[in-house]
């Protein structure tokens, strides 16, 4: 079953006033972007990606925030959910509330699994009478 997994990572940072001779701390934190892990994944290679691109937002933040001292981890955790993306079907019904607007037209391709061809062209070619009938000659 695929996955998504990110980083949170969470560190302490230190800056030193030479002025007054006084150190600040400041806690960061740092997420990656979620990555989609399948049975055919390389997850060593995704993880290795994530760390280098959560590396460079550390780097990114120390010249930014120009002072900025690593100190230490105080907290990573490596955070995955199962992925279950949405896939299309043919035609459903819409609820009553929904359909009593008349403000959607839901396109009733019945033996096709091709919703996302047929709601375009409606969107293009909108039928004066009966829009939701599909017309294959689109």
């Amino acid at each position: 079953m695929p996955s998504k997994v990110n980083f949170h990572y969470t560190s302490q940072f230190k800056h030193v006033t030479p002025e007054t001779d006084t150190n600040t701390f400041r806690e960061a934190y740092f997420t990656s972007k979620p990555e989609i892990i399948t049975d055919s994944s390389n997850v060593s290679n995704i993880f290795d990606i994530m760390i280098e691109k959560l590396l460079e937002r550390i780097s990114n933040f120390q010249k930014d925030e120009s002072g900025w001292i690593f100190e230490y981890v105080l907290r990573f955790e490596i955070k995955y959910a199962l992925y279950e993306p949405h896939i299309g079907r043919s035609y459903i019904p819409l609820p009553r509330e929904i359909a009593f607007k008349k403000a959607v037209i839901n396109v009733k391709n019945l033996n096709d699994h091709e919703w996302f061809k047929w709601s375009v062209t409606v969107a293009f070619y909108i039928a004066k009478k009966d829009p939701q009938r599909l017309i294959k000659e689109c």
